[in-house]
């Protein structure tokens, strides 16, 4: 199978976040791909301002994994992330860390090496 230079814009993942009361949920995402040096530059920012700011530079949309009080699936907006990230701290540090954790294994994915290398 052939490689293109430059990756699809855009990637999915999965994102596992330890909620209030200890149970795990996982819910979908899609991301906006960065290059290793946008990836430094987002990195070195991202304490500078909101996080759910800093967040919607690499997410994009979220799965049926988001629900509403009424247990509906929660359409992705600006406003619901920031809300979403809002309402339970450290949300915001699980997505982070699962951004990077999926872009890394896409990369190694389509590198063909394994991850020791």
């Amino acid at each position: 199978m052939p490689i293109k230079i430059n990756p699809k814009p855009t990637f999915s993942g999965t994102v596992t976040f330890i909620e209030i009361d200890g149970g795990e949920c996982a819910v979908d995402f899609t991301f906006r791909h960065l290059t290793q040096l946008q990836l430094a530059d987002w990195r070195e920012q991202i304490d500078e301002h909101p996080i759910a700011d800093s967040l919607l530079e690499v997410v994009l949309d979220w799965g049926d994994g988001v629900l509403q009080d009424d247990e509906t699936p929660l359409p992705f907006s600006p406003a619901e992330f920031r809300r979403f990230i809002g309402a339970y701290q450290p949300r915001g540090h699980f997505l982070a860390v699962g951004y990077v954790r999926a872009l890394t294994e896409a990369r190694v994915k389509n590198s063909g090496r394994s991850p020791a290398v």
